[in-house]
């Protein structure tokens, strides 16, 4: 259990929150993320999340084989999993992230294709995409008490 905690949350996984919250808004807005922004936080959960660091490769990975398939808008959604993935502490964990931000990612597409009409790749926001997924993971990790 860490020992900074509010309500019993960990402090690290507020600000990871609240950070991936700003970038979604961010990516909605603007479409596009400072690089500077999702670097620094990949330098500090490095730093904080050492023993990770193999699961934020293999989620990194996952995004660039995301965009290889067109499937996410570029570098910043690459980013965004490695840090999501630098946050998963096990291998059932991070099996667990692979199938949920993939099923929050199909139904987030289809949802904006046919509800909001988005024609264009290039009209989605897919940050929002991995802030409800880091949201349903913690969701389910202090549910079960996975840590």
């Amino acid at each position: 259990m860490p020992l900074i905690a509010l309500f019993g949350i960990p402090i690290l996984v507020i600000a990871v929150g609240l950070f991936l919250l700003s970038i979604s808004i961010i990516d909605i807005k603007l479409k596009e993320i400072p690089k500077i922004l999702t670097s620094a936080v990949i330098l500090v959960l490095l730093m904080v999340n050492m023993q990770n660091i193999a699961f934020g490769i293999i989620a990194a990975m996952f995004g660039l084989l995301l965009l290889e398939i067109g499937k996410i808008g570029g570098v910043a959604d690459i980013k965004a999993l490695a840090i999501l993935g630098l946050m998963v502490s096990n291998i059932f964990q991070l099996f667990i992230f692979l199938i949920i931000v993939s099923l929050v990612g199909m139904f987030y597409e289809i949802i904006m294709k046919y509800i909001f009409k988005k024609k264009h790749k290039e009209d989605l926001a897919y940050i929002p995409i991995y802030f409800i997924t880091f949201i349903l993971m913690n969701v389910i990790q202090f549910t079960f008490a996975w840590y």
